[in-house]
């Protein structure tokens, strides 16, 4: 009778060995898998990209199929690890069933960043704002090229800004901290 022997953790340097053993003995299969997605992709993106306005579409389109093959490929992975190696249709079944999950939390995360850039970008706004420099001034600081002229006003644009924002970045640099205290918290409160 066979018994099953349970799993012992592995070390970070067991981890990492069994990792790239895996590149050497499995390279054909991982590289086949992604030539299924890439070679058209790079085919169609010389053919299509013409500006900047193509490439930022073309980018949006790309994403999912660059989320594909990188769950496939950890898909292959995962199982090449475990012994049992993946045929490439299965890889790509299995990472199509994760993907709605995937590019959801890359949403999310980019909205996440999105809003902690604003945040701290805040006191800049306000200082911004709150000065008493009009808006064409601003503008024209930062749209024509510079010449020795234009620093005085970019230097007056900026001190304005940053100065009429002083009080805000002190509250901007007391948000993160309350609420890494308040996620501390609800995380100890989890846990009891």
């Amino acid at each position: 009778m066979h018994t099953l022997s349970t799993p012992t953790p592995l070390t970070l340097g067991k981890l990492l060995g069994r990792a790239i053993a895996l590149y050497p003995t499995h390279s054909g299969i991982l590289l086949r898998t992604a030539a299924i997605f890439y070679l058209p992709v790079a085919a169609l993106s010389f053919l299509v990209v013409e500006s900047l306005a193509t490439n930022l579409l073309f980018t949006l389109v790309a994403w999912p199929v660059d989320a594909i093959v990188s769950l496939s490929l950890i898909t292959h992975c995962i199982d090449a690890l475990h012994g049992h190696p993946l045929a490439i249709r299965t890889a790509i079944m299995r990472a199509l069933r994760r993907l709605p999950t995937y590019l959801g939390i890359s949403l999310a995360m980019i909205v996440v960043s999105g809003a902690v850039v604003l945040v701290l970008a805040a006191p800049l706004w306000v200082g911004l704002l709150t000065s008493d420099i009009s808006l064409s001034e601003i503008i024209d600081a930062f749209s024509v090229p510079a010449n020795p002229d234009q620093l005085e006003v970019v230097v007056k644009v900026l001190s304005s800004a940053l100065w009429g924002g002083a009080g805000v970045c002190l509250s901007g640099a007391l948000i993160p901290i309350v609420l890494f205290y308040l996620l501390v918290r609800w995380r100890v409160a989890e846990i009891a």
